[in-house]
This record gives C-alpha cells, sequence and structure tokens, in this order.
C-alpha cells in the first residue's frame, strides 16, 4: 500500500532524473529477470493491496497503478518454490531488496 500510494514520487524522479538523460548513457542495462514477476506472484497471493479505495479517495495515480500491476499479476503463474528456500535466486540479486535475504547491508 506505501508503494503504491508512494508511486508518484518515484515517477517524477524518473521523468526528471531517468528518462530525459536515457539518450546520454553510455550503456543501458535491463536488470529484469523471468522468474521476478512469478516470485512477487507467489509473495503476494492475495495480499496485494485493495487498491480501489484510492479512487474513492480521489487518488487516481495510485488506483491506476495498482489495477495496472493487479491485472498483470493475475496473468502471471506462482513460482511454486518452497516460500523458504529462495536459494535459486543470489544473494546479490535487486530482487533480494524486496524478498529478503541479500548480502547487501545497510550501513
Amino acid at each position: 500500500d506505501k508503494t503504491l500510494s508512494h508511486w508518484h514520487y518515484v515517477r517524477k524522479g524518473e521523468l526528471t532524473d531517468i528518462i530525459p538523460r536515457i539518450y546520454v548513457a553510455d550503456y543501458i542495462i535491463n536488470s529484469g529477470f523471468p522468474f521476478e514477476l512469478s516470485i512477487y506472484k507467489q509473495l503476494l497471493k492475495d495480499r496485494f493491496p485493495p487498491y480501489k479505495h484510492y479512487l474513492k479517495e480521489w487518488r487516481l495515480d495510485p488506483y491506476l497503478r495498482g489495477k495496472r500491476v493487479s491485472k498483470i499479476l493475475e496473468a502471471v503463474e506462482p513460482a511454486n518454490i518452497d516460500i523458504f528456500d529462495y536459494s535459486i535466486i543470489p544473494d546479490d540479486c535487486h530482487i533480494r531488496e524486496f524478498i529478503g535475504g541479500s548480502k547487501y547491508q545497510k550501513e
């Protein structure tokens, strides 16, 4: 719910800092993995936030983002791996920021 409600900050940063500089970058790296959505689907299951309340609050952006992500996740099969054993995902993979088990620690 916090991610959806703060999405406009993420999008603003993307529009002001990332997209305008994309054409001057030496390299563009797609850091997504094919298994990523399946892992998120398994972890979220029925816990995806109820985004429809944002429409009642006149907060269109989190409503639209929630609706879009929910629709994407509906079309994805869950990973079907032991929820406590994500050893197949490297501990330096960026997805660990969201699922835990990262080798990087906050200092």
